[in-house]
């Protein structure tokens, strides 16, 4: 039995149990492959030792997990955020295939943040004179046409596999997946798969050019950059709110139907009727599971203005009770301000005081509780550098609010859900 952890945890892990040597050679060769790689688009491998019973591996911390998470968070990104992660990705595999390595096992979980290539576990080395590859490996909904044929692949196969990354990072869903593992395997033998319209013909022209049928026909990944599609605008920084949130260059997404199933919620709540319901611990460990954000303190002061609160990142925020918001980042110098109908401000607060004067009082009331959580709430004297990025951050509000007899509920508009008792 394989106990094989996600990647990029700096932790020992056991990659195998002794029962066969050639599950030993098979981790053996995924060392060799990955020990020498260094790389910032490439996971780092910081050691390896084994007792007589296991292998453990030592990787990279990356703490912000993978693109599958953020794809179950956020389901499509905005162009911009899908450029700058397919680009990221398509270097790090021009990087491995500049050393004769194919990765073989392209997808979002193996892309952790921010973005580097880990698992290596189906890699191989393809030498000058080697025949093409004929293994029947990778991930379904990832996987090239000439590997489900047995005809033989090479690098190939991962520019493939970053069509794939790129289609669903733009579109929400990947290009080939249906409900039958046949049936995706026949659309992929067939190249059967839809471009929506809304996606813009740039996009469209690269993906259909790495999603070639034919292996010959797809660019080299050295070339892919050179597409008109990632000469448009690409940040060079995203900021971690972007993993729960679409950054400021898109419009805010849509809530309709939040308000309503909060309430819901809330009723349930204050009439207890949860209390005979077990948690599902399992859901609960889950990693798309877990907040990028939550609050982290609060005050109440509702009798008057609001409730202030502070995010787990150090930022501040105020949910007034004419239901505007505003919210500083923590190092201090990002504004942004939401209407009650959802119409967004940003300001530098070094910049754009005259912009300001018509949320002076807001902006002193959102001082008057940072102070005071900084006085009785945190570590004094704590002090937070800006981050590159920051200044493309939308960080979620408090969108609402409750108390029942032994609890606070606070809803973000992330998405986050938390109970406090």
């Amino acid at each position: 039995m394989t106990t094989k952890k996600p990647p990029a945890k700096e932790v020992p892990e056991v990659v195998y149990d002794d029962k066969g040597s050639n599950q030993k050679e098979k981790m053996a060769q995924e060392i060799t492959i990955h020990r020498d790689l260094c790389h910032p688009h490439v996971v780092r491998l910081d050691g390896y030792f084994e007792d007589p019973d296991n292998i453990y591996i030592l990787l990279e911390l990356c703490p912000r997990r993978s693109l599958m998470e953020l794809h179950k968070r956020r389901g499509a990104l905005t162009p911009p955020e899908a450029r700058y992660m397919t680009l990221q990705i398509a270097e790090g595999i021009e990087y491995l295939h500049a050393r004769a390595i194919i990765h073989r096992d392209l997808k979002l979980g193996n892309q952790v943040f921010w973005v580097k290539i880990g698992d290596f576990g189906l890699a191989t080395t393809m030498e000058k004179g080697d025949d093409r590859k004929k293994t029947l490996c990778g991930t379904p909904n990832y996987i090239a046409p000439e590997v489900l044929e047995k005809t033989g692949h090479a690098f190939e196969v991962d520019v493939w596999a970053l069509g794939c990354i790129l289609y669903t990072l733009l579109v929400g869903t990947p290009p080939f997946e249906t409900k039958s593992l046949q049936e995706t395997y026949r659309r992929i033998k067939s190249n059967q798969y839809r471009i929506p319209s809304t996606i813009g013909n740039t996009a469209a022209k690269v993906i259909r050019e790495l999603l070639a049928a034919n292996p010959a026909s797809r660019p080299k990944i050295a070339e892919v950059k050179k597409y008109a599609y990632f000469a448009e605008y690409t940040p060079t920084h995203l900021p971690t709110s972007c993993l729960t949130l679409p950054p400021k260059f898109s419009k805010m997404s849509s809530d309709c139907y939040a308000q309503e199933l909060f309430n819901k919620l809330r009723a349930t709540l204050l009439k207890g009727g949860t209390r005979n319901i077990a948690p599902i611990e399992d859901l609960a460990e889950a990693p798309e599971c877990m907040p990028v954000f939550w609050v982290s303190k609060w005050v109440d002061y509702s009798d008057k203005y609001g409730i202030g609160y502070q995010l787990c990142d150090n930022s501040v925020g105020v949910l007034y009770n004419d239901n505007s918001r505003l919210v500083l980042d923590a190092a201090g110098l990002n504004l942004q301000y939401v209407e009650r109908d959802n119409y967004e401000e940003y300001f530098m607060m070094n910049k754009d005081l005259e912009r300001m004067k018509h949320l002076e009082k807001k902006t002193t009331l959102l001082k008057f509780f940072r102070d005071y959580m900084n006085q009785h709430l945190l570590k004094a004297g704590e002090k937070f550098a800006p981050k590159e990025g920051d200044e493309l951050a939308r960080l979620p509000c408090l969108r609402s609010w409750f108390r029942t007899g032994s609890a606070i509920v606070l809803h973000l508009t992330n998405g986050t859900l938390q109970k406090n008792t």
